[in-house]
Parts: structure tokens; C-alpha cells; sequence
């Protein structure tokens, strides 16, 4: 057991940025052109934002003058969260829901289509909408949805096993050593959870958050860091809990009417996130020790609405906001390094 937990604490506190080339979930990362990293680790997983550091940073090659569109797939429904890409598949879930207001009821579908051709391999139905994007481990795909179930399948569709969490699951989980971090709720509350993906049992009970979290967890340093949305009395926090016994090491209450939105990324050193904000106080950006929970700095911005996660290259953190702008953050120098006029 002491093996196990070492593992898990040098593995998601291992620095560098991470290239991943068989598994992609593209939607809101920076993607730049092949060169030479300082790679520690390549964890055998494909998740949202790339892996539970989620760095949102693909080691890639150029797109050339002469892209086309390869292949079409017309569905039903609104696809929200980023596609997997993994064996020559693609994996993404629908849901009804857009702006996460329910419209009208529909079937909630997961498919999978060839990457090549766009041709549908297969699909499985879920009890409600799937808003998070899905995971690869072990030859398993990982499908979170709002009932509150995270189900297990194979590369051709067949159903391994099912885990029901207390409340909708609105998060990707992060998969880091063959354990799987998510987190479920509503407005009302919310929980997070470590499952040992293998052995399909809990890691240690769920831990509860005084709201409901829309953003995904980011592993790191031997922590889990996550931010909540809104409750009732619209309070948000941001938790950070040890990812081996699931001890809260921080938690931090927001001002009123300020949540997290975004996902945090981490370079193995240090975690970044960024509040939403709002009109009667920009957004803020956060810089926290990955092992200690400590704030490192902060700055503030004149950023509002914030709902786009953070990705990480190099010495920037680039974001957006609902202004139609694009932030980066130059993490070295502790200053904001430029923003987009539009």
C-alpha cells in the first residue's frame, strides 16, 4: 500500500508538459507543432484536457495549407463536451440540454464512429444527458452522466460495469495510476469521489462540497484541486483534498456570486485556476503550491464570466471569457502576458 501511494503522489506531481498522440480530447486546447519536451511520465490514459494534470497542451504537428474535412457524422442532439479519440474511434456522448436548461427530451445516446470514415461502430443509451467527456484506461472507456452513474465499456461497446455517485455528474474525470477522480451533485451540494478502476471500489468515501462542481478535478502533487459552482445561497469554493486518503488540505470560500466555471491545470509544480468573476468584481487568477495547497500569488483581471478552462504552454496560461477575449498568463514572471482585443 505504501508502494501504491508513492506512486500515485510522483506520478501527478511529476512536471513537464505531457504529449499524448494516441488519445486526444481536442475541444478548448492549445495545440502547437512537434518539438523537443521534458516528458516525465506518459500515463497509459486518454482524458478531457489530455491527462489529470490537464495541461490542455497536445505535442502535434502543423496543419497544412491544404486541410480538408476527412469525414462527416450527423447526429441527433448537442454534443457539449470534447470527443475521445482513441483505436481509431471517436467517442462522444449527446445531451438535450444546452446552456444546461433542459429543452426537450430525447434518447441519450453514446457512439462511437470511426475516425476515418465517420461511420457509426456503435452505440449504447444512457438515462440522461451526457454533458462530461470520456475516459480512457486499461482498454476501458469511462462515460459519466447526469443520473449519477459512470459506466464502464469495452473498445467494441459491451458494458464492463456500472458505479452510481449521489447526484448528476456534470465533470470528465481524471484518471491518474488507475484510479478515476470525479465528482457529482447539483446546486444543492456536491461529492468527490476516487474509485480504483480495477478493483471497482471507493478509495476512501466521498468527500462533500458545500456546492456542485460543472468544472473537472486536476491531480496533482499527491492532491485532487477542484472548483464549485454556485449554491442556493450563491456561495462558491474551490477544495483541495489528498488524493491518497481524501483529507480536505483547503478549502477556500468565494466572495458572493463567484464560482469556478474552469478547469485547473497544472505543470507538476504549481496548479492554476481562474474564477469566474463577474460584473461587480473581475475574475482572479490563482497560482497554488501542487503539494503544500499553499497560494503561491494571484492577479487579478479585467475578465468576467469566465467558463473556459485553462491550458498550459510553457511558461503561459491561455484563457477566455464571455467579452470574446483570450488571456495569457505568464506564469514565470507572475504578470499578465498579453490579451486579445477581441
Amino acid at each position: 500500500m505504501t508502494q501504491q501511494k508513492a506512486t500515485l503522489e510522483e506520478r501527478s506531481h511529476s512536471p513537464g508538459l505531457v504529449s499524448r498522440r494516441g488519445f486526444l480530447a481536442l475541444a478548448g486546447s492549445v495545440l502547437l507543432p512537434s518539438r523537443p519536451l521534458d516528458i516525465s511520465h506518459v500515463p497509459p490514459a486518454g482524458m478531457f484536457r489530455g491527462d489529470h494534470l490537464r495541461t490542455g497542451f497536445y505535442d502535434t504537428a502543423d496543419v497544412g495549407e491544404g486541410a480538408q474535412v476527412e469525414a462527416l457524422f450527423h447526429g441527433e442532439g448537442h454534443v457539449v463536451a470534447s470527443p475521445l479519440v482513441v483505436d481509431g474511434l471517436v467517442c462522444f456522448g449527446y445531451c438535450t440540454v444546452r446552456n444546461l436548461l433542459p429543452r426537450r427530451r430525447k434518447p441519450h445516446k453514446f457512439i462511437a464512429i470511426e475516425r476515418r470514415t465517420g461511420k457509426e461502430r456503435w452505440r449504447v443509451e444512457a438515462e440522461k444527458d451526457i454533458v462530461s467527456s470520456p475516459a480512457y484506461y486499461d482498454d476501458t472507456i469511462l462515460v459519466a452522466s447526469l443520473d449519477g452513474r459512470l459506466s464502464a465499456y469495452d473498445l467494441d461497446g459491451r458494458l464492463r460495469w456500472r458505479f452510481q455517485a449521489e447526484g448528476g455528474i456534470f465533470s470528465s474525470v481524471a484518471v491518474c495510476d488507475g484510479y478515476a477522480f470525479f465528482a457529482s451533485g447539483d446546486m444543492e451540494f456536491g461529492r468527490l469521489y476516487c474509485l480504483d478502476i480495477k478493483k471497482r471500489r471507493l478509495l476512501w468515501p466521498p468527500v462533500t462540497m458545500l456546492a456542485g462542481a460543472f468544472a473537472s478535478p486536476c491531480v496533482a502533487g499527491g492532491n485532487v484541486f477542484i472548483g464549485t459552482y454556485w449554491n442556493p445561497k450563491r456561495e462558491g469554493f474551490f477544495y483541495v483534498v489528498d488524493a491518497w486518503t481524501g483529507a480536505q488540505r483547503k478549502v477556500v470560500k468565494l466572495p458572493p456570486r463567484i464560482c469556478f466555471c474552469s478547469t485547473p491545470a497544472s505543470d507538476g509544480e504549481t496548479v492554476y485556476s481562474v474564477d469566474c468573476g463577474e460584473w461587480q468584481r473581475p475574475s482572479v487568477f490563482y497560482a497554488w503550491d501542487a503539494r503544500t495547497a499553499e497560494e503561491k500569488w494571484r492577479i487579478e483581471l479585467d475578465a468576467d464570466n469566465v467558463a473556459s478552462s485553462i491550458s498550459l504552454a510553457n511558461d503561459l496560461a491561455v484563457f477566455g471569457c464571455d467579452r470574446g477575449r483570450l488571456y495569457a498568463v505568464n506564469t514565470a514572471e507572475r504578470r499578465l502576458a498579453w490579451k486579445s482585443s477581441h
